[in-house]
């Protein structure tokens, strides 16, 4: 089974013995795309006669750049996102502690004992076990 990666640079390497010329007109068959859908218009087609625009136009240009800028050993996609839950609820001191907000203090306080309620304010740093996990998640971002 081919993966996305290898497929994209078998397109490219079909794509550049193809289209050698910079003005050459996409040839739908020779690239594996098929015959034009019935009573449909491809975007890519007259006006866009250029092989290079059609395909930067139709998503391509953004794979090969991918594919091209990024050395030997290193891939450029995907990038590690931040997790937007744990970026609401956590942040990085200075000293590289986690810090969070302490839990049950929203509501149903009458419950609590004052002493709890008490010692429940402000912020509490997280378990050192924790700490690798939510700073994984954050990705640098500690706002």
């Amino acid at each position: 089974m081919v993966g996305a990666f290898e497929r994209l640079m078998m397109i490219f390497t079909r794509l550049q013995d193809v289209f050698a010329a910079e003005s050459a007109v996409v040839d739908r068959a020779a690239i594996g795309w098929g015959p034009r859908p019935r009573g449909g218009k491809i975007r890519g087609d007259p006006p866009f006669r250029n092989v290079a625009l059609s395909l930067e136009l139709r998503g391509f240009g953004r794979y090969e750049n991918a594919i091209s800028n990024c050395s030997e050993g290193e891939s450029a996609m995907p990038k590690q996102k931040t997790h937007k839950g744990t970026k609401k609820r956590f942040r990085l001191t200075a000293t590289g502690k986690v810090k969070h907000r302490q839990a049950g203090t929203s509501h149903l306080a009458t419950a609590v004992s004052k002493k709890r309620r008490r010692n429940l304010r402000g912020t509490t740093t997280v378990a050192k076990c924790m700490e690798a996990s939510i700073r994984a998640a954050l990705n640098g971002y500690s706002n």
